[in-house]
């Protein structure tokens, strides 16, 4: 690896679609060397899901290989929210869903299958007033079952 700052580490979270966006490595290497002229990148996070996009296993594997080339440490990213609807804003996922639930475990582990070490961008909230969520919620406050809704997803 790089020798990194005395005290801190530089880190950079990598988008899925920018990632994707990536047709040619050599092309896209001499644009990095821009960045890495000015910051000692120590860490990169390559976001694997984003707006009901995921990124092909054959890509994220050439794109990990060009950041440990460099010395680069990686670790995945996951942001979790839903196809953009086209009116701007958050499109937070409904984990009342056996659809949402079922497609957040495939995209866990697929990107746990290429990480050892996976956050969640701070989208991982839901504030979705569905009418499955409606008839989940029953006599709790907002509050409280979102709370524990988030608990059992998680777990």
């Amino acid at each position: 690896m790089k020798e990194n700052y005395k005290n801190f580490n530089a880190a950079i979270y990598c988008p899925v679609k920018n990632l994707i966006d990536i047709k040619d490595f050599e092309k896209f290497g001499k644009e990095f060397d821009w960045i890495e002229k000015n910051i000692n990148v120590g860490k990169v996070y390559l976001e694997t899901y984003r707006h009901g996009t995921t990124i092909d296993e054959k890509h994220m594997k050439k794109v990990i290989d060009f950041f440990k080339q460099r010395g680069i440490e990686t670790s995945g990213g996951i942001t979790t929210d839903g196809p953009d609807d086209g009116e701007g804003g958050f499109n937070p996922l409904c984990y009342t869903s056996e659809s949402t639930r079922t497609m957040l475990t495939e995209v866990v582990e697929f990107t746990a299958s290429l990480f050892d070490e996976v956050i969640l961008d701070d989208f991982y909230f839901t504030n979705c007033r569905c009418e499955s969520c409606i008839e989940a919620k029953k006599d709790r406050t907002w509050s409280e079952f979102r709370i524990e809704l988030m608990k059992e997803i998680s777990e």
